[in-house]
């Protein structure tokens, strides 16, 4: 079975509020990629790639 790849977490990748309104931005990549993702998740869990 093979195994599946690490994700890579960015120091860029951090906790914001803005007005007032807190999300989490995530940057990250699979171990051994090339292309980064960005990711924001807001405080009820909803994601946006």
């Amino acid at each position: 079975m093979e195994r599946e790849p690490n994700l890579v977490i960015s120091s860029a990748s951090q906790h914001v509020v803005e007005d007032g309104v807190p999300f989490k931005v995530d940057i990250y990549k699979l171990e051994g990629g090339d292309g980064w993702s960005l990711e924001v998740v807001t405080e009820d869990v909803m994601s946006i790639v």
